[in-house]
């Protein structure tokens, strides 16, 4: 199984879901019956440590309950076992269902709309700002975009660390753009 591929689903569910801390979803899968450590979620959410199937679910679960609590729960399809299980199975299969496909550059301006963080990933990262009612920071990310990165993202960033959530897949998108952009 390609741990990294899952990873990145996982990763993608989790900002769908609000992008919630990893100290709530540690709190979270202790809840279910499945603790698992901050550090270890870190992990399956980087790929840099195995999944199980047990893990791939308590992370599902609790993602899906991390929605729900703050009033933006996820679709069906988003937490369906069977999907995620037949995932895991079958890393390499085609899938189905878009709500966990990384986005394909087609074309060379959909290339450099995610050198200026104007992408479906930027998008995914708005919605959870925007179903918490923070339209405030969603509008400065959405102003920046198709601009460098550098000329927004500061003042998002820091709009983030005031109201005390979580940043870390912006930087995430920062990180994975070219240098200069």
């Amino acid at each position: 199984m390609t741990d990294d591929s899952l990873a990145k689903q996982l990763g993608r569910l989790r900002v769908r879901a609000g992008n919630p801390s990893l100290r709530d979803l540690e709190k979270l899968t202790d809840r279910q019956g499945r603790r698992m450590s901050r550090a270890s979620i870190q992990d399956k959410f980087s790929g840099t440590s195995g999944l199980k199937m047990v893990q791939v679910l308590a992370l599902v679960r609790a993602c899906a309950d991390y929605a729900h609590s703050i009033g933006v729960p996820l679709p069906p399809e988003d937490t369906d076992e069977q999907f995620w299980q037949e995932k895991a199975a079958h890393p390499t299969a085609p899938k189905n269902r878009h709500v966990v496909e990384p986005p394909h550059e087609t074309d060379p301006q959909e290339s450099q709309d995610q050198k200026t963080g104007d992408s479906s990933d930027l998008e995914a990262l708005i919605s959870p700002l925007i179903n918490a009612g923070m339209e405030d920071i969603a509008n400065l990310a959405r102003q920046g975009a198709g601009q460098p990165l550098e000329t927004w993202l500061p003042a998002v960033i820091v709009a983030l660390g005031h109201a005390h959530m979580d940043y870390q897949s912006f930087l995430n998108l920062a990180a994975h753009a070219p240098p200069g952009r």
